[in-house]
């Protein structure tokens, strides 16, 4: 019983972290996601410019 409970604990403290850094962690990926967005699009404007041609 008392390793039952333990376990249900350990869940709630879990699921307490998870909801705490899981907004932190959708800011990260958007960042990261609108970063990789604007670098892939300068690629993409530096290699159709005129200087490579």
């Amino acid at each position: 019983m008392t390793d039952v409970n333990r376990h249900k604990n350990c869940l709630s403290i879990g699921e307490g972290v998870y909801e705490h850094y899981k907004e932190k962690l959708y800011k990260i990926l958007c960042g990261l996601y609108y970063k990789w967005w604007t670098i892939s699009f300068v690629i993409k404007f530096l290699y159709r410019s005129p200087i490579r041609q």
